[in-house]
């Protein structure tokens, strides 16, 4: 099932508007009254970032669907929005100027326990990533559920739609597919729906490290936290 044979290179711009919001937000500059750094840590501005990259997908959704817009080239255009007033506030507000590159640097500093620990989750990430890449989705959930959903709002132009073919579709709540759909008609395929799962994944192990930081924790042992949540089955389904 594809839309198109053409482009699909647009199916980028909400992973792009997270990475301009988590540079955004994780600027990094002296308080000229007190000296002290404000601003918020990377992975604080990542969750931000992704908690306002969500409300967008489904303002924007709900937006066109009262129009009866929903396609392809409205949607690419309300993203392209979200991107440009992202981008005019970093540089408003000399974000690019201030901001630390210090992501790399700070995932990979400490003991050689916790180096290994960083490798094993990234290595983990890496595998999940190239799973969901190499193999559009092909089980039962998606065929007769997930997708089947979508592509009714595709076709009709607009998520509010009801009664939909089956009961269950109509009574599930849609977060995981209005996100998803939007990567179907920017990319014009299914192939990019994995991202939804892996982006969450990403989330959950940001927001881990940061619950065993705020309990107390030490930064090796916020990684053992996310190394065991690494090896739950669901993360590879």
């Amino acid at each position: 099932m594809s839309l198109g044979s053409s482009g699909g290179m647009l199916a980028v711009m909400p992973p792009a508007l997270v990475v301009v919001l988590t540079a955004v937000l994780a600027r990094r500059k002296l308080s000229p009254e007190n000296g002290k750094v404000r601003g918020c840590s990377l992975s604080e501005a990542f969750v931000f970032a992704s908690g306002f990259v969500v409300g967008w997908a489904l303002a924007g959704t709900w937006i066109m669907s009262g129009l009866s817009a929903l396609d392809r080239w409205p949607l690419a255009a309300w993203w392209a929005v979200g991107l440009f007033f992202a981008i005019w506030a970093g540089f408003t507000g000399r974000v690019f100027s201030h901001f630390q590159a210090c992501g790399v640097a700070v995932c990979f500093r400490g003991s050689l326990v916790g180096l290994g620990l960083r490798l094993f989750v990234a290595s983990l990430l890496a595998c999940a990533f190239v799973m969901g890449a190499a193999y559009a989705p092909n089980n039962a959930d998606s065929l007769v559920y997930h997708l089947p959903r979508q592509v009714v709002w595709v076709s009709l132009g607009s998520v509010f739609v009801d009664p939909m073919p089956t009961g269950h579709m109509g009574a599930m709540p849609p977060l995981a597919e209005i996100l998803q759909l939007q990567l179907l008609l920017l990319g014009e395929s299914e192939r990019w729906a994995f991202l939804i799962q892996f982006w969450s994944l990403c989330v959950s192990l940001t927001l881990i490290g940061l619950i065993v930081r705020d309990c107390g924790g030490t930064s090796t042992a916020g990684w053992y936290a996310c190394a065991f949540f690494m090896t739950v089955p669901a993360v590879f389904l």
